[in-house]
C-alpha cells in the first residue's frame, strides 16, 4: 500500500511537470516604423528567453493593415547549435537550399532592420510577431506578440513658401 501511495505521487508529480512546460518568451524594444520617400523602415530589437535547447524558433514580423492587406517580413531564426544542424540536415533532405538562414542564440538580442516598398494601405497598418516553435516532438505556434498599432506613415504635407514680388 506504501508503494502505491509513493508510485501514484510521483506519477502526479510527472504530470505536473509536463504541463508546467515553459514556453519562449518573446520581448521587443526600440520599434521603430518609418515612411522615407517610397519606402518603409522597420526596426526593432528583439530577445527570446526560455528556449529548449532543442528547439528552433522561428519568429516571422508582419505588417498587417486594416483592409486583410499585408506584407511579410524576413524572419528571424532563434536554436542552439545541435537544432541548426538538424534543420539543416532535415532541409538539405527536402530540397536544395542556396541559402542558409542565421541562427541566434537564445538570450541575445538582435537588432532587426528591413526596408519594403511603401503602398498606400500602410498608413495606419500594425506590425507583429507571429512565432513557430519546432523540435524532434513538437510543433507550436506561440501567441502573436503586437509591437505597434495604427503606425501614421502619411508624408508631411509640405508648407507653401509665399513668393515674394521685387
Amino acid at each position: 500500500m506504501k508503494y502505491c501511495v509513493l508510485l501514484c505521487g510521483l506519477l502526479q508529480m510527472q504530470a505536473v511537470g509536463l504541463s508546467a512546460k515553459e514556453r519562449a518568451r518573446l520581448q521587443a524594444d526600440g520599434v521603430n516604423i518609418s515612411r522615407s520617400g517610397d519606402s518603409v523602415h522597420v526596426s526593432f530589437r528583439l530577445r527570446v528567453e526560455r528556449l529548449t535547447k532543442d528547439y528552433i524558433l522561428r519568429v516571422t514580423p508582419l505588417l498587417y493593415g486594416k483592409g486583410g492587406q499585408h506584407a511579410v517580413l524576413p524572419p528571424l531564426e532563434y536554436g542552439s547549435r545541435m537544432a541548426q544542424i538538424v534543420e539543416w540536415r532535415e532541409k538539405r533532405v527536402k530540397e536544395k537550399r542556396k541559402s542558409v538562414s542565421a541562427y541566434h542564440k537564445a538570450g541575445g538580442t538582435v537588432a532587426y532592420t528591413f526596408a519594403l516598398p511603401y503602398w498606400e494601405w500602410m498608413n495606419g497598418a500594425s506590425l507583429r510577431l507571429d512565432a513557430k516553435s519546432k523540435g524532434c516532438c513538437s510543433e507550436e505556434m506561440l501567441p502573436p506578440v503586437l509591437l505597434a498599432a495604427d503606425v501614421a506613415l502619411i508624408a508631411p504635407v509640405e508648407q507653401p513658401v509665399p513668393v515674394m514680388s521685387e
